[in-house]
Formats: structure tokens, C-alpha cells, sequence
């Protein structure tokens, strides 16, 4: 009996996969239960009678892999050899997760990585081919809005827009010149009617109500209003999903932003309740300030710019990064903002409040350093020291891992690019071959489901 049992142990079986043949110890099968192998017997479907083999139609090269995980008890996955196969094989062959060696987890888990990326990438080029006739004007007018490389209109009209978003820009940065603007021609306002305009109102918003903006500018400012309100109307009502149009943050900001210019423009014209009212100039000079926003319009780039695509994703997929910084910043700013204020107790100049600490740790981690608020004591000097190297070494690890991340996305962007590329080399080969001569191919009609 004895004798049997030491026999049966030491059984050679022969497994024969996709024609590369091995041999292994029954025992050796049996060190990892559960699984596939373990459990072989003559009775299997995988049992070739006549050859006296199993035969198993998989990857011989990842199967060796396999087999050296019932003999050294861990997995371990070759560099060649792709995550995703090799976790198909795995579940194949019910090989549980715990096996896999921790110096292969990087190697085992990237795919996850990579295929988040691959998806949001493949999510920026989803396409379809399926239109309804009564209604396809719409879908080509809403394509000329939204997708820039739909067609030639498309095209034009988004380098009209986009000429339009640099001079509006630029009109924006022109409207407080001294030199631009002018005696009052849009409102009447008298200065003597209201105390504070005339003595304790700064000579920068004594220039904002007092004086207009030269026709010129008036105009031009005018012009970029009724474009881009006339775009975003148009833009939202030919969308076929309207709630996913309103979901996406750049169609709010450019809804905002012509709220805001609206509001800014009528008040331009009411420049008398701007002088009376500190509320209505405080709304003002909100909008004002928020019609700067226009210029995050030019994301709209990332539909053509594959680069600036990369860089929104990068953004996006390191949200957990981004908010990291933020938590350890805000705590070394309290921590050193504290230390500071009681390492300079003793000093008459500066540090006077915890608000004026957190101030001077936020530009001495930065290393701006203005220089407005700096220690004078041995201990103040140290905080300093330390404080500014922590701020480094806080900046600098989020930030490599950021950088790291816009380099996956960047590497995986120019591979879907020339996947596509190639993709379309062949189509147009194949119908030239077919045909003798070059044939336009059915377009395809981008089709974005989040409405950008």
C-alpha cells in the first residue's frame, strides 16, 4: 500500500499544450489546490486516451509560468507577457490572486492602470455611423458646434470662433488703458453728485465710472458678445442631450461667462447707480473679473490639439494627486504659520495675527518670498528654513506624479493616433485594390454622448 502510494506521487503526467509538450510529478500538481491542475484525473475531458496526455488549448509560453508556480509555490509573470493575459490564464486555470509574487504586482495590476486611461482616451474618439434622415440637419448643424473636425464648415466656423475668443481676449485686456477710454458718452455721471466718487474713490475706479471706453473698443466689445452668445444658444439648442450638455464644466463656464457679460455690459450704461451703490459696483466688478473665464475657452482646442486633450485628461486623472497637495499643504501651512507666530512672540514687527503667518507660509513654501513679513529671531530663522524645505519637498512628490501620469496618457494618446492612422491606411488600400480606384468611404459622423 505503501509502496502505491509512494508510486502514485511520484506519476509522471504529460500535458500537452498547443503541441509543446511537459512533463511534472503528479504531487507536484497537488501543492496547490482547487485549480485546474490539481484536480486532472483520466476521466477529464482534457484526457487524450490514445496518447496518454492532456491536452489544453492555451498559451504555452504563459503556461510555463504556471507550472513554476506549483513548484516554487509563487507566481511570477514574464516581462513579455501582457497583464490582462496573463490574468485570463490565471482565471483559466483558477489560480487565486494571493499566488502572484509581489515583485511581478506591478507588472500583474498596470493593465488596470492602463486600461482606464485606454478608455477615457477611446471615450475622446467614440464615434457612430447611425443618423435618422429627419432630423440629420440638426445633427450636422450641432456637429458644426461641437466637433471642429467634422466638416469643412465645422472647420471655419471654429477658426472664426476661435480669431473671435484672441480679440475678445485682447479687447479685455485694452479696456482699462488710461490712454483708451474717454469722456463719458454711455451714461451722464457728475461727480459732485456723489461725495465718495469724488473724494475717497481710488484714481482706478474713478477711471472705470467716470470714463468710457473709446467707440472703437465699444464696439469690438459688442461684436464678441453677440457671437458668443449667439454660439452658445445655438450650440444648446441643436444638442440631442441637453442635460449631459449642461453637465460638462466648459459649456457652464461659457454659459456664465455670457451671463456675466450681459450683466456687465447693461451696467455699462448705468454708470450713475455704480457711483450711488456699492453693491451694484461690487456685482460689477465680479462680472467683470469673471468675464476673464473667456480665455478657458480656448480648451475647446482639445478636440484638434491632441496634446491639450492629454493634458485636460492628465488633470482629471490626478484628482486624487491634486487633492493630496491640497490636504499636506494646508497642513504644513497651519503647522508652520503657528510655529512662526510663537517663534516670533517676542518681536514687535509683523506676525501679528495666525491670518499673517498662513500668509507668509504659503509664499515661503511656494519660495515666492515677497519679503513683506520675515522673521527676526534664531527661531524664527530655523521655522523659516524648515518650512521652506518642506514646502519643496510637499510641491515636488504630487507634482512627479503628476508629470508621470500626463507621460502615460501622452504615450498612450500617440499610440491611439497611430492605431487610427493605420486603421484608415488600410481601409483606403483595401478600397483601391477592390475597386481600381480611390473611393470615399462612408463618413463617419462623430458623435461625442457627453455633448461637449
Amino acid at each position: 500500500m505503501e509502496h502505491h502510494r509512494r508510486h502514485l506521487n511520484f506519476e509522471k503526467i504529460k500535458l500537452n499544450v498547443r503541441g509543446r509538450r511537459f512533463e511534472v510529478i503528479s504531487s507536484t500538481l497537488r501543492n496547490i489546490p482547487n485549480t485546474r491542475l490539481s484536480s486532472l484525473d483520466k476521466n477529464s475531458k482534457f484526457y487524450d486516451v490514445a496518447r496518454d496526455e492532456y491536452f489544453f488549448d492555451r498559451d504555452p509560453d504563459v503556461f510555463n509560468s504556471i507550472i513554476n508556480l506549483y513548484v516554487m509555490g509563487k507566481l511570477h509573470i514574464p516581462k513579455n507577457v501582457c497583464g490582462a493575459v496573463m490574468k485570463e490564464e490565471m482565471t483559466y486555470w483558477k489560480i487565486p490572486h494571493q499566488k502572484v509574487s509581489e515583485c511581478c504586482l506591478r507588472t500583474f495590476y498596470q493593465v488596470e492602470e492602463d486600461q482606464g486611461m485606454i478608455e477615457e482616451i477611446k471615450r475622446a474618439y467614440e464615434y457612430t455611423e447611425t443618423l435618422q434622415t429627419e432630423t440629420s440637419w440638426k445633427i450636422k448643424a450641432w456637429l458644426m458646434f461641437d466637433q471642429p473636425g467634422s466638416s469643412i464648415h465645422a472647420k471655419v466656423w471654429h477658426g472664426f470662433y476661435m480669431v473671435v475668443l484672441l480679440m475678445s481676449a485682447v479687447v479685455y485686456c485694452l479696456w482699462t488703458t488710461p490712454s483708451l477710454r474717454t469722456t463719458l458718452y454711455l451714461s451722464a455721471v457728475t461727480p459732485e453728485d456723489y461725495p465718495f466718487i469724488k473724494s475717497g474713490a481710488s484714481l482706478k475706479l474713478k477711471q472705470l465710472i467716470l470714463m468710457d471706453p473709446i467707440p472703437t473698443l465699444f464696439a469690438l466689445e459688442i461684436f464678441c458678445l453677440l457671437v458668443f452668445t449667439i454660439e452658445w444658444t445655438l450650440h444648446f439648442s441643436f444638442c440631442p442631450q441637453k442635460v449631459n450638455f449642461l453637465k460638462r464644466p466648459l459649456n457652464l463656464i461659457n454659459g456664465l461667462l455670457v451671463v456675466c457679460m450681459w450683466i456687465s455690459f447693461g451696467l455699462e450704461f448705468a454708470k450713475g447707480h455704480l457711483a450711488a451703490n456699492s453693491s451694484t459696483r461690487e456685482l460689477y466688478f465680479v462680472c467683470k473679473a469673471v468675464n476673464m473665464m473667456r480665455l478657458v475657452l480656448f480648451l475647446r482646442l482639445e478636440r484638434q490639439i491632441s496634446t491639450l486633450r492629454v493634458l485636460i485628461m492628465t488633470i482629471k486623472g490626478s484628482m486624487k494627486e491634486l487633492c493630496l497637495l491640497l490636504i499636506s499643504f494646508g497642513m504644513a501651512t497651519m503647522i508652520f504659520s503657528t510655529l512662526i507666530y510663537y517663534a516670533e512672540i517676542h518681536a514687535n514687527d509683523g506676525f501679528d495675527s495666525i491670518q499673517i503667518c498662513m500668509w507668509w507660509s504659503v509664499i515661503t513654501m511656494t519660495t515666492v518670498g515677497y519679503g513683506d513679513y520675515v522673521p527676526s529671531t534664531t527661531i524664527g530663522y530655523l521655522v523659516g528654513v524648515v518650512c521652506a524645505v518642506c514646502g519643496l519637498l510637499l510641491l515636488a512628490m504630487p507634482i512627479a506624479i503628476i508629470a508621470s501620469n500626463f507621460s502615460e496618457y501622452y504615450s498612450h494618446q500617440k499610440n491611439r493616433d497611430r492605431y487610427i492612422t493605420a486603421i484608415k491606411s488600410e481601409i483606403n488600400n483595401s478600397q483601391m485594390n477592390g475597386s481600381g480606384t480611390s473611393v470615399k468611404s462612408n463618413k463617419t459622423i462623430p458623435m461625442n454622448h457627453n455633448c461637449t
